[in-house]
């Protein structure tokens, strides 16, 4: 038989689902056996009996002793979207697998927000595309105090699909530089938000047409810019796609095909952000993503949409458009109001 490590302050804690926020009351004694067979009572796992997830018992653990101490410990609770709790596309499970893993590196408190990023937000994705995403996330007290750098990291999970890690505070400033990896984020439909800091977070999505738009200029660099990375490594071997069988990495065609899409409708100026973002060339994009072109093909392709774009940006540049100074305060506001939430419910307990 092993032994719990810890001695338990009492063996009825209040306990509070992480997943639906029912409360209710948890005997220790009524489970003892099973906890007796865990290493450490902390890793034990309790069942809501309300809606029958399960979380940690470290996390029940953790707001009854500071009850005991008078402390108020705030609800960290991740609403999800309506196409997410509709499991439209089936993305709900899928969905979840990163949100557990957000769980399991200990970033639940910290989390802003988790999106969707990618095929599934530019109507470009099939039956069996990976579900990439980013994670949103509030600084560590130490990353505030001492002045460390903000995180921004990408997590690869077990079934190889990619978790960006990105601090609030970069991902405000990279609205700014207008790259459309990030700006998606206020238009998928697929995510969860911090309940804590939904308020501000809305505040950025009802506003996303004029966000999106901050700095057109900046817009067209940015999606050039992008352009140009495609170009340089599409049959570079460092490529993460690269196929031997092609020579080349038809992934980097086919964003190279979308991007230039986007740059063209972007200057014509006829569509939103959002219709965008959703491609009018769905079957073309996948066939260049399949690896339909030979080698040469590829590098003509490649050739010709590179010079393409860098005309059509040179010439949208020749104008200098001002930028939005109401977005400019808006950014401010959110990202102040965030931090200021954080503060006062979150880092107090540090």
């Amino acid at each position: 038989m092993k032994v719990v490590k810890r001695q338990l302050l009492s063996t009825e804690y209040p306990a509070v689902c992480d997943h639906c926020n029912s409360t209710f009351v948890f005997n220790i004694l009524t489970d003892l056996i099973r906890f007796l067979n865990e290493e450490v009572v902390d890793d034990a796992w309790i069942k809501c009996p309300v809606c029958g997830n399960k979380s940690l018992f470290s996390s029940y653990r953790k707001k009854y002793e500071n009850k005991l101490r008078g402390v108020k410990m705030s609800e960290f609770h991740l609403k999800a979207s309506p196409a997410v709790k509709d499991n439209k596309k089936d993305m709900k499970s899928k969905m979840e697998l990163h949100l557990a893993e957000a769980k399991g590196l200990n970033l639940w408190e910290r989390t802003v927000f988790l999106g969707c990023q990618g095929s599934q937000n530019y109507n470009l994705n099939y039956a069996f595309s990976d579900v990439d995403t980013k994670l949103l996330l509030m600084p560590t007290f130490d990353e505030l105090a001492l002045n460390k750098s903000a995180v921004s990291t990408t997590h690869v999970l077990k079934n190889n699909e990619h978790m960006d890690l990105k601090d609030v505070r970069l991902f405000v400033s990279t609205l700014r530089k207008q790259n459309v990896n990030f700006v998606e984020m206020l238009f998928t439909d697929f995510y969860f938000v911090n309940s804590l800091y939904e308020e501000e977070w809305m505040k950025l999505v009802a506003a996303r047409e004029e966000v999106a738009r901050f700095s057109p200029n900046r817009t067209v660099m940015a999606m050039r810019g992008i352009a140009c990375n495609k170009y340089k490594v599409f049959n570079n071997k460092v490529s993460e796609g690269f196929r031997e069988d092609l020579g080349y990495d038809p992934k980097q065609v086919y964003q190279m095909g979308r991007v230039v899409e986007f740059v063209h409708r972007y200057v014509e100026g006829k569509d939103t952000y959002a219709e965008l973002l959703k491609s009018r060339q769905r079957d073309l994009l996948l066939e260049l993503k399949s690896g339909r072109l030979r080698y040469n093909e590829a590098v003509e392709y490649m050739n010709m949409q590179y010079v393409h774009v860098n005309n059509v940006a040179d010439e949208y540049l020749t104008t200098n458009r001002p930028e939005d100074k109401y977005v400019d305060e808006l950014l401010d506001e959110v990202l102040r109001n965030m931090m200021k939430v954080y503060m006062q419910e979150v880092v107090k307990y540090v």
